[in-house]
C-alpha cells in the first residue's frame, strides 16, 4: 500500500468538480477548497503520527447498537443534504434521494459559517437534524489546533474539541428550542430523532446527539446518529459517555479520506464506536461493511487507510460525490 499524494490527474479532477459550481450560491470551494490546498508535508506526516498511538484492543468489546447497513446508506443523503444549494428553502424536497423529507426550519451562524436544518419524514417517521458544519476546515487541519474544552452539562473530565463545541453552540439554543417543540407536537408521536452530518457536520451531529440524548429520550423518543467522514470529536471519557446514552450509532468512513484521521490519537482524541467502512480495495467505493468493536478503533477499517490518503474520498461516499446540486 502506498501514500497517494497530488498528481496531474488529481488536480484536474479537483478543478472539474469545483469549476462546475463556480457561480453556485453554495460553491464547494467554500467548504472543501482548503482541504485540497494542504501542503504535501502534512499528508506525508500522517502515517508517522498515526503510528505513535495505534488502536488498542479493549478488555471488553463495546456493544453499541448499530443500524442495518441499508439505513447507513440511506441517511448519507440526509447527512449531506445541507450542502445542497436549495436546502435553505423551506419546504424544498430532495426529489431523487430523500423525496419524503421535508425541511421545516434552518439555522445559520454566518460568522462561523455553520448551518443546520431540521425537518421530518412522515413516511419513515423520523425527525431529522442535519449539520453542515463549518467552512473553516483549514483552521484545524493545517494549524493542528486541537485544544479541548469541557462539555458543559456533562460529568467532569469529558473533553471535546473546542472548535467543534463552539460550532455546535453557535446554533444550539435556537435549534434545540425548535427541536423540543417538535417533540411536544402530537404530530410526531411515534417518530424517532436522527442526528446526522458529514465532515465537520458529523462532529457537530455527534456532540448534538450526545448533548440532547437525555432530554430527547425523556420524552419517549429513540435517537439515531449517522455521521460520514467525521473527525475524532473528544477524549475517551467522551466516548464512554456517548456509549452510556444508549444511542444507535453509525460512523461511516470512506476509503482514504483524510478527515477521519484527525484529531490525532496521540492528542488523546478517540473515535466513537459504530464504524462502517468502505475499503480502498473497492475501486469505486460501492461496498462497505460493519467494523469490529473489539478495539477503541478497528485497525482493519478506516485506521489502516492512513497509507492510502486520497483527498477526493472526503467529498464522496457509496460510489457517488456529495450532491451540491440536490
Amino acid at each position: 500500500m502506498k501514500l497517494i499524494l497530488y498528481s496531474t490527474s488529481f488536480i484536474a479532477a479537483n478543478a472539474l468538480i469545483f469549476n462546475g459550481f463556480e457561480k453556485s450560491p453554495l460553491n464547494p470551494k467554500n467548504f472543501f477548497a482548503d482541504l485540497f490546498s494542504l501542503s504535501d508535508n502534512i499528508i506525508k506526516d500522517l502515517p508517522n503520527i498515526a503510528n505513535l498511538k495505534p488502536p488498542v484492543r479493549l478488555p471488553v468489546p463495546t456493544k453499541v447498537r448499530t443500524p442495518p447497513a441499508s439505513e447507513v446508506k440511506r441517511h448519507w443523503f440526509h447527512g449531506t443534504y445541507s450542502y445542497c444549494m436549495l436546502s435553505k428553502a423551506i419546504d424544498f424536497k430532495c426529489l431523487f434521494n430523500c423525496p419524503s423529507y421535508k425541511v421545516t426550519k434552518t439555522f445559520e451562524d454566518i460568522l462561523l459559517g455553520t448551518f443546520a436544518i431540521a425537518g421530518h419524514d412522515p413516511v419513515t417517521k423520523e425527525i431529522i437534524v442535519s449539520h453542515r458544519g463549518s467552512s473553516n476546515l483549514r483552521n484545524w487541519l493545517s494549524d493542528f489546533n486541537y485544544q479541548k474544552t469541557n462539555m458543559i452539562g456533562a460529568p467532569e473530565g469529558i473533553l471535546l474539541h473546542k472548535g467543534f463545541w463552539d460550532v455546535y453552540q453557535s446554533t444550539a439554543e435556537d435549534l434545540n428550542k425548535y427541536l423540543m417543540a417538535m417533540l411536544d407536537n402530537p404530530q410526531f408521536k411515534g417518530y424517532k430523532v436522527v442526528f446526522t452530518g458529514q465532515s465537520l457536520g458529523g462532529a457537530v451531529a455527534t456532540i448534538h446527539a450526545v448533548d440532547m440524548a437525555h432530554k430527547v429520550k425523556a420524552k419517549g423518543f429513540d435517537i439515531e446518529l449517522y455521521t460520514y467522514h467525521s473527525p475524532r470529536v473528544g477524549n475517551q471519557a467522551f466516548v464512554d459517555y456517548t456509549i452510556s446514552q444508549d444511542i444507535t450509532i453509525a460512523r461511516f468512513t470512506n476509503r482514504g479520506d483524510l478527515v477521519s484521521h484527525v484529531g490525532p490519537r496521540q492528542y488523546d482524541y478517540v473515535h466513537v464506536p459504530g464504524e462502517f467502512h468502505s475499503d480502498s480495495s473497492d475501486l469505486f467505493g460501492l461496498t462497505f461493511h460493519e467494523c469490529s468493536q473489539e478495539y477503541d478503533e478497528d485497525p482493519a477499517c478506516g485506521w489502516k487507510e492512513i497509507m492510502n490518503i486520497w483527498l477526493l474520498d472526503h467529498i464522496a461516499g457509496f460510489g457517488q460525490p456529495v450532491n451540491f446540486a440536490c
